[in-house]
C-alpha cells in the first residue's frame, strides 16, 4: 500500500530513532502483516549499499534501523523517503495465480507512483490508467 498516510508523524512514531525528530512527515499505513513493524521506501540517486533491496528504478526498501537513521538525519522528506508500518504480503503462489485470474494489473515500476504528492488521489488515478490501458488493448485486439 503507497497511497494511505496516517495522522501520525515521523517525529512521534520513530521518536527514538536519530534523525526522527527533525521530520516533519506522516508515517505511512503499509499493510494489515506486522503493523508494528518499521518499513521504508527511499528514493537514492546512484549506488547503493548492501542494507537496501532494489525495488524500481532510484526506489529501494529500507529495512535496516542504520539505513533509516541516515535517511532521517540528512533530513530526506517524503519525496525521496516514505516510512510504512506494516505491508502487504503474498506468498510467490499466492500472487502467482491471482496474476493468472487477471486480479493484477502490471505497470512497470515507477519511482514517481511510490513517492507521489498526492498520495491521496492515487488508487483513484491508477484505476482510471488501468481501465485506459485495458480499452486500449482492446481497441488494437479489434483492428
Amino acid at each position: 500500500m503507497l497511497n494511505t498516510p496516517t495522522e501520525i508523524h515521523i517525529s512521534e512514531a520513530l521518536a527514538p530513532l536519530k534523525g526522527a525528530k527533525k521530520s516533519p512527515d506522516y508515517v505511512y499505513l503499509g499493510g494489515p502483516v506486522e503493523p508494528e513493524g518499521v518499513l521504508a521506501l527511499l528514493r537514492v540517486p546512484g549506488q547503493t549499499d548492501a542494507n537496501l533491496t532494489h525495488v524500481a528504478r532510484r526506489t529501494y526498501l529500507a529495512s535496516n534501523r542504520k539505513v533509516l537513521e541516515d535517511a532521517l538525519s540528512e533530513g530526506k522528506r517524503s519525496g525521496e523517503l516514505r516510512v510504512y508500518l506494516g505491508y502487504c504480503g503474498w506468498t510467490a503462489e499466492q500472487l502467482r495465480e491471482e496474476v493468472r485470474r487477471g486480479a493484477w494489473y502490471i505497470f512497470d515500476p515507477s519511482d514517481d507512483i511510490v513517492f507521489d504528492p498526492k498520495p491521496g488521489s492515487l488508487w483513484n488515478r491508477m484505476i482510471e490508467r488501468t481501465e485506459l490501458q485495458m480499452a486500449s488493448l482492446r481497441s488494437a485486439a479489434r483492428r
